[in-house]
């Protein structure tokens, strides 16, 4: 089934219909089935793309049974890169999962690199890699954590700041409901962050 745009009471009601097996959102969709108390449970999968899910929301989510599978991907690559397992949604929080079957990922310089045969053939770079622009880093186990993109950076002071990691501090505060950083010139800093 396919909806014309997304209608958080709409795609509630269809979700309670049981003709719902798959359904792909991004985060700020599930908050808002989260918040009008969407049932959550019938979905087989619920993919979760465009960046991740806030872990109050996922703690939310998955308490009330359903099965979050977060992705990391982009147009040149198909769609996913690396992908959550179900089983790891609670144990690796923030984690997008590791690099689908024949998809290699790695880290240079805190940019994510991809290589496999779902990358479109232009978007190679002369080393044979696709440059993301986006930051992140594999832990031990071999899961990708985003952190941002390489032009959201904000260099205060020397200090490399991301706006992601200062905003989800924020939004761990239960004063506040939504946060947005971003840099703004400043003769001291080079760079403060305005929120």
């Amino acid at each position: 089934m396919l909806l014309d745009g997304f209608d958080t009471d709409l795609v509630a009601s269809t979700l309670v219909s049981g003709d719902i097996s798959l359904i792909s959102l991004v985060p700020t969709m599930l908050i808002r089935l989260l918040e009008a108390d969407a049932d959550l449970s019938r979905p087989r999968a619920i993919l979760i793309g465009g960046g991740p899910v806030p872990p109050d929301a996922l703690r939310e989510a998955l308490d009330r049974g359903a099965t979050v599978v977060q992705t990391y991907g982009m147009t040149e690559t198909c769609s996913q890169v690396t992908t959550l397992a179900p089983a790891d949604a609670a144990r690796k929080v923030g984690s997008a999962g590791r690099p689908l079957l024949t998809t290699h990922v790695r880290i240079e310089s805190g940019e994510i690199l991809v290589q496999g045969p779902t990358v479109a053939p232009g978007g190679y770079e002369a080393d044979g890699w696709l440059h993301t622009g986006d930051l992140g880093h594999i832990d031990e186990d071999g899961f990708l954590y985003v952190t941002g993109r390489g032009s959201e950076m904000i260099v205060t002071g020397g200090e490399n700041v991301m706006p992601a990691e200062v905003e989800a501090v924020l939004l761990s505060h239960p004063a506040v409901a939504d946060a947005a950083v971003v840099g703004r010139p400043d003769p001291e800093w080079q760079e403060a962050s305005a929120r």
